[in-house]
């Protein structure tokens, strides 16, 4: 089985990259004395991506200080014109993957020239303006490069991916694929919440 390891979507989320390393480190550094450092590596391919993000990471840390808005960057840093009336920089990485792109209920704001936002009220999930720094989805799902080269590993059909941990420095959050709406995920039928937390927290 495969695992995949990543940290840094957010530009912002600079300690996202440690727990990765750090992974790594035990992993390499204890395989020769721990036998379940051993077992992990022997029996698993573990693909760590320590920055999903690294051009966005690297503009964050180019703040002098917190009180520069580069330090709280959260996107990438990819140029986007997406019309004659609309260019602007970045898009969140952690909303650009194909499921669950737009959610239901969630109309595409085609006409950047049109000066009538209303569209904009219905966002789910993802913001349609480009030029919000925080939860632009991007002009389609899966545009970006960093997004494009981890879907090109999970998809590869010579890996068979068990588990996915991304790492985010946000909160004090377990979440997991069905985090995005109230219904619980198929293989949580008939446990309690309580059940629920323990097999997200435990795996």
């Amino acid at each position: 089985p495969d695992v995949l390891i990543t940290g840094c979507h957010h530009a912002r989320e600079w300690i996202s990259v440690e727990t990765p390393i750090y992974y790594a480190n035990q992993l390499i550094n204890n395989y020769a004395t721990d036998s379940f450092a051993r077992s992990v590596v022997d029996r698993m391919q573990v693909w760590i991506v320590p920055i999903v993000n690294p051009d966005g990471l690297v503009y964050s840390q180019s703040a002098p200080d917190i009180s520069d808005g580069r330090r709280l960057w959260r996107k990438n840093r990819r140029p986007l014109s997406l019309s004659s009336c609309v260019t602007a920089t970045g898009v969140d990485l952690n909303r650009n993957y194909e499921y669950g792109w737009r959610l239901g209920g969630d109309e595409p704001w085609d006409d950047y020239c049109s000066s009538d936002r209303s569209c904009l009220q219905d966002d789910r999930g993802g913001s349609d303006d480009p030029n919000n720094l925080e939860i632009y989805r991007g002009p389609k799902a899966a545009s970006e490069p960093e997004v494009k080269v981890i879907k090109s590993l999970t998809d590869d059909p010579n890996r068979h991916f068990r588990v996915e941990l991304d790492y985010h420095n946000y909160s004090e959050l377990i979440l997991y694929p069905w985090g995005f709406q109230s219904d619980a995920a198929p293989d949580a039928q008939g446990r309690s919440s309580a059940d629920q937390v323990k097999v997200n927290a435990n795996g």
